[in-house]
């Protein structure tokens, strides 16, 4: 009987110590399942944080005395979420955000920083064909920053660089695309990295702000003309040697096309002059500026000076007659740019060609955005888990 005995309590030794193991294996498993469910739902809220911080922005409705906060349960997963955006006393936003599952916690946080259309010195949401000696530079750079150039695109030879052509950054290419077949390097210098975007650069269609949409219109401008306050038109169409003066804080909105004839442009007034001076142009439909045409920026100063495509500009052509100072932003617009004056700014267009041996200098101040600013947004900049 002792004989017995001895195996079944064996076996019932054996049997209660795999119940215990397998108890506290199923425990186990359940607590590192909670755990991911927890750094889950705080990753979702992080997301959650920063898509309510911008569609606010988007919206003009950001308040900085009612920073969002905000929570959510998941009801599949028994997880949920909190989150907090904050402003320091450096102007610096970050958000906080706490997931929960069972009795786990997981706090994730981030620093934000603001983001713009003129982040590149020359961006494409298509084709950049640079020709030769052409160069890419920029100057009064914030600390850390490199001039680049970049693409929407994935497609092979997108960006064309031609012999000689200098680069004195980085260029980027579209999400999962390859830089090595995107950049199609005729000789050309590069002394930053090459690299696929993470995600695409943030190309909203321009809109006119109400109040200029609803002026009534001046109908076409052909000859010479001072302007001093907001104007909306249908057309301009200068004739040879014309010319469209501005004088003040000025936004002028035309419907239709723009046509500057041979030698015609439009200045603005330095600041000696008027040191408010400063245009922002919305245009409706196609630029052609003739030979020795230009918009000239007698501030030099690329802030002052800021032109828009709308979806319906389509084509925009200049023959300079003399340096541009200023952004440009037409995303649907093929830009094509004839002569070698030199560009001090920034462009985004929908494709871009320069055709001659001219340069583009970044302006590290229009990274000095404002949160009003069209097209700005707040995106990640340093991402911890304490």
């Amino acid at each position: 009987m002792a004989a017995l005995l001895v195996p079944i309590l064996i076996v019932l030794i054996l049997g209660s110590g795999m119940l215990t193991l397998g108890y506290y294996s199923r425990l186990q498993a359940g607590n590192a399942c909670s755990e991911i469910a927890a750094r889950c739902a705080a990753d979702a809220g992080m997301e959650r944080a920063l898509y309510e911080i911008n569609t606010q922005i988007s919206a003009g409705t950001w308040d900085e005395g009612n920073l969002p906060t905000g929570a959510e349960a998941f009801t599949e997963s028994q997880s949920s979420f909190t989150y907090a955006v904050a402003k320091d006393a450096s102007d610096n936003y970050s958000i906080v955000s706490t997931g929960t599952s069972g009795r786990f916690a997981k706090t994730v946080s981030a620093t934000l920083k603001k983001s713009g259309l003129f982040d590149f010195a020359v961006f494409a949401r298509e084709s950049v064909l640079l020709h030769n000696s052409s160069v890419v530079d920029g100057f009064d750079l914030p600390p850390g920053q490199v001039v680049r150039v970049g693409t929407q695109s994935t497609i092979a030879g997108k960006i064309d660089l031609k012999n000689k052509a200098y680069i004195h950054g980085d260029i980027a290419v579209g999400v999962g695309g390859n830089p090595a077949l995107v950049i199609n390097d005729h000789g050309a210098t590069i002394t930053g990295n090459t690299y696929a975007m993470t995600e695409e650069q943030y190309l909203p269609a321009v809109t006119v702000p109400a109040g200029m949409a609803a002026l009534p219109s001046s109908g076409t401008i052909s000859g010479n003309t001072m302007i001093s306050s907001d104007k909306k038109y249908d057309s301009i169409n200068l004739g040879n040697s014309k010319k469209i003066t501005i004088d003040g804080n000025v936004r002028l909105y035309i419907t239709g096309d723009i046509t500057l004839g041979n030698s015609a442009g439009i200045e603005l007034v330095d600041e000696a002059t008027n040191p408010d001076v400063n245009l922002t142009l919305y245009i409706g439909g196609d630029f052609e500026g003739k030979k020795g045409s230009n918009i000239n920026n007698q501030t030099q100063d690329a802030t002052k000076l800021r032109i828009y495509g709308l979806s319906t500009c389509e084509s925009m052509i200049f023959k300079n007659g003399s340096d541009f100072y200023g952004v440009l932003y037409a995303p649907n617009a093929d830009l094509v740019l004839h002569n070698s004056a030199n560009i001090y700014g920034s462009i985004v267009a929908h494709s871009i060609d320069q055709k001659n041996s001219g340069a583009f200098y970044y302006d590290g101040a229009l990274q000095q955005y404002d949160l009003d600013d069209f097209g700005v947004r707040l995106i990640l900049n340093r991402w911890q888990e304490p």
